[in-house]
């Protein structure tokens, strides 16, 4: 196993860090979101459970936008 220099290092956690964010970002959407829409199903709507479908849609796509937008941010996506 080579040793890596401290720059080779960095570069490694900071890659590491954003997947993990990244990853954390994808999975807390789609829970926030459906749980926002599971909410307005059992006490505004009452139309369970197409405001859980539409919320878990709406988190899926945002949760895919914010790793778009921070992996544009890497510059890895143009």
């Amino acid at each position: 196993m080579a040793v890596m220099d401290r720059e080779e290092r960095r570069r490694l956690y900071r890659d590491t860090d954003a997947g993990t964010v990244m990853l954390a970002e994808f999975l807390a959407a789609p829970l926030v979101w459906g749980g926002i829409g599971w909410a307005v199903d059992t006490y505004l709507l009452h139309s369970f459970p197409w405001g859980l479908v539409v919320g878990l849609l709406v988190g899926y796509t945002v949760g895919m936008y914010l790793m778009y937008v921070r992996m544009q941010a890497q510059g890895r996506v143009e």
